[in-house]
């Protein structure tokens, strides 16, 4: 009898230390963690963003250079949901309410609707492109959302979120599985794995406990993914109940992964060992990589938002020399010419392109987040 009872008094106070713990999770706000090394290069990287790259409205360009014509994909000053998402994150991070109102006003007038979620895109005269929402611009308006309310518990927050939530519950779902996009009239058949945002449906367990279900289920899919033992990071997508297998694997797609896996402690630790090999042996990471060899692609290049990411994976494992090691890496992309119309941004000093997802991950890798 006294064993029983010490069992049962075991299994409950391993229960009420994972009740504590959940708790916690779910009431934490992250802060910015600047490290003072990079502090002026984040001070010039956010203001070449905030004096160049938002419009008056809030809305933060795409690209530096504009363009007349509208493409299939976003360019120029059209208006991503992304980037909005990002910015409102940064704004939380450092705790500063009218950078974060600003963009959340923008989404709200701009791209948002109770009926059709996020648009994720809005052209340059603010005019919705589509009503195509993504679901990984949903979570990540609604993890800042969350912080936000935590933090400042604004009504408009709340109604925004409580909308957005349940629009992407009911919507982008199939069978418990988080699908790419949805619209009026259909959804995506195809899950892109740099989608799965692990931490963020953590986060809406509390909305409802459907979430817990996609969380495990997404789980699941990445683990599927990983190419191999040798070459350890993850192909992109996941159709018709397989993984996608591919011959380049695009390491933006692939190291997002790795970061929502890191950030629920998930991580395959073998992602950071080749990280760290490949940096020391080749002096760089490169945009993308052939699976079977492990060899960089003819086609790839350096890109800000590969190190920034691979940055914000350390900082979430605590890997100071690599995350210092990438920084430096990165910051040579960063315009140090003061003379230069650029100057400050993580653009092309020549062509003068500069996109929002490079400055906005990089600087989110220099605060610590």
């Amino acid at each position: 009898m006294n064993k029983i009872l010490k069992f049962t008094m075991a299994l409950l106070f391993i229960f009420s230390v994972f009740i504590l713990i959940n708790y916690n999770f779910q009431n934490k706000v992250p802060k910015a963690n600047i490290n003072v090394e990079y502090k002026i290069d984040l001070k010039n990287a956010l203001s070449f963003l905030k004096n160049n790259m938002i419009n008056n409205e809030g809305g933060i360009y795409t690209n530096y250079l504009n363009y007349n014509e509208s493409k299939s994909y976003a360019t120029g000053h059209e208006v991503l949901a992304e980037s909005q998402g990002l910015m409102m994150l940064h704004a939380v991070y450092n705790r500063d309410f009218l950078l974060f109102d600003t963009s959340f006003i923008y989404v709200k007038n701009n791209m948002f609707n109770k009926q059709n979620g996020l648009s994720w895109r809005v052209t340059n005269n603010n005019s919705i492109k589509t009503t195509i929402s993504a679901s990984v611009d949903d979570l990540r308006v609604l993890r800042a959302l969350h912080y936000a309310i935590k933090l400042w518990n604004k009504n408009e927050h709340k109604i925004m979120y409580q909308h957005l939530e349940k629009n992407l519950r009911v919507k982008s779902l199939v069978n418990e599985s988080l699908v790419d996009f949805y619209d009026k009239s259909k959804k995506s058949k195809e899950i892109t794995l740099s989608y799965l945002d692990l931490y963020t449906m953590l986060l809406l367990t509390h909305s409802s406990e459907k979430w817990d279900n996609v969380f495990n289920d997404s789980l699941r899919i990445i683990k599927m993914a990983k190419v191999s033992k040798d070459f350890p990071l993850y192909y992109k997508t996941y159709s018709n109940d397989h993984i996608v297998l591919v011959n380049q694997i695009n390491m933006i797609d692939s190291l997002l992964t790795v970061l929502h896996l890191a950030e629920v402690k998930e991580i395959d630790y073998d992602s950071i060992i080749w990280l760290k090999k490949e940096l020391k042996n080749n002096g760089k990471i490169m945009s993308s990589y052939n699976p079977k060899t492990g060899i960089a692609s003819k086609n790839s290049y350096e890109s800000t938002a590969v190190y920034a990411i691979a940055m914000r994976i350390c900082n979430e494992i605590n890997e100071i020399e690599l995350y210092h090691n990438l920084a430096a890496k990165m910051l040579e992309l960063q315009v140090k010419n003061v003379n230069s119309k650029v100057y400050g941004g993580f653009a092309d000093e020549v062509s003068l392109q500069a996109y929002s997802f490079d400055n906005l991950q990089a600087i989110l890798a220099l605060e610590g987040r």
